[in-house]
């Protein structure tokens, strides 16, 4: 609640806004993953298709992990479920492991300090050469040397390339079209769709609304942003750097 405040508010958590990010977050305290509550817990989430275990040690994050594909099983359902493991040779010697009867566990084991920085995971030249371009071509008068030189442009703009990638590999309408093919209503789907994932990915970062819709009243230092808000409280000009998520489509 301290580092992201509006994601727990009950002004924006699990209330539907239309032009605005929705998410739903349940904080479930005081319970011990080593106890019989902790499945009863779980055993209410009769529709989870995603499961992410990080407790702070591997053999926690494992034995939970395989706990939790155990009670799912018993409900009859199948999400995915990722963990941490830090050390590499227990990452590699889980993988694909299964029980006695050679059933898999299905259980990805993710962040081995080998993998996360490796050359190629730190180093993407063709991810960030597409976040550079929609860093400069943004906003009027962005420099290079400023997506480079600040940690909030490079990750803003790598999370915006992340995201159309995703976009595209799961057939969003529209996503591989360019902005001269694509009706006004297709235009402004587009652009809203983007801009609610703007806001998700701002408060994420621990961002709140300036309280105003002034340009005046953004601080960064503060985390007060004047555009996090609906989308069609958003001026023609801000509309327009949403729509320009497809601005590398040729």
């Amino acid at each position: 609640a301290l580092m992201c405040p509006e994601i727990l508010d009950p002004e924006y958590n699990k209330k539907e806004r239309d032009g605005d990010a929705y998410y739903d977050v349940t904080i479930h305290s005081g319970v011990n993953v080593k106890t019989k509550k902790f499945i009863d817990e779980i055993e209410k989430i009769n529709d989870a298709t995603y499961v992410f275990v990080s407790l702070g040690s591997d053999e926690n994050n494992v034995n939970t992990a395989v706990e939790l594909r155990r009670a799912f099983e018993k409900m009859g359902i199948k999400p995915i479920i990722q963990t941490v493991v830090y050390n590499s040779n227990l990452a590699k010697s889980l993988k694909s492991v299964k029980n006695h009867k050679n059933q898999p566990y299905d259980i990805d084991f993710t962040g081995d300090l080998e993998s996360v920085y490796s050359e190629s995971v730190i180093i993407d030249s063709a991810l960030e050469t597409e976040a550079l371009s929609r860093h400069i071509g943004s906003g009027k008068d962005r420099k290079e040397e400023e997506f480079w030189m600040y940690e909030y442009n490079y990750r803003s703009s790598v999370s915006s390339a992340m995201h159309f990638k995703v976009k595209v590999a799961c057939k969003v309408p529209y996503m591989d079209k360019r902005i001269d093919q694509l009706t006004e209503e297709q235009k402004m789907a587009v652009a809203k769709s983007e801009h609610c994932r703007w806001n998700a990915y701002m408060r994420t970062q621990g961002y709140v609304h300036a309280k105003t819709t002034d340009e005046s009243s953004r601080n960064d230092l503060g985390k007060m942003h004047h555009t996090l808000i609906e989308f069609d409280r958003l001026s023609p000009e801000d509309k327009q750097k949403d729509l320009n998520i497809l601005m590398n489509n040729k």
